[in-house]
């Protein structure tokens, strides 16, 4: 049995709900309900949180912090008070 909705995992035939605090950019884009190539976009132009860079490749979004971007109205992320959370 296979699912491919990120937030879930199959451990002895049980299935049980997984939520990452590291998202990737595909799972980001699909939470704020836009596309990869427009969630980069608002990324790399400070209207969306940053990404973390893990090893120097590795692109990860904090889930923490896009929901409470995403609670506080989305706010331009560079001006944002809680954007000093993201560190």
């Amino acid at each position: 049995m296979t699912n491919d909705t990120p937030t879930t995992h199959q451990t002895d035939g049980q299935t049980h709900d997984v939520l990452p605090e590291l998202l990737t950019t595909k799972q980001t884009a699909r939470l704020c309900n836009v596309g990869e190539r427009t969630w980069w976009r608002w990324s790399r132009s400070g209207i969306a949180p940053t990404p973390l860079k893990i090893n120097g490749t590795l692109v990860r979004f904090r889930r923490d912090i896009v929901l409470a971007w995403i609670r506080a109205g989305c706010p331009r992320f560079e001006t944002w008070e809680g954007a000093g959370d993201a560190s």
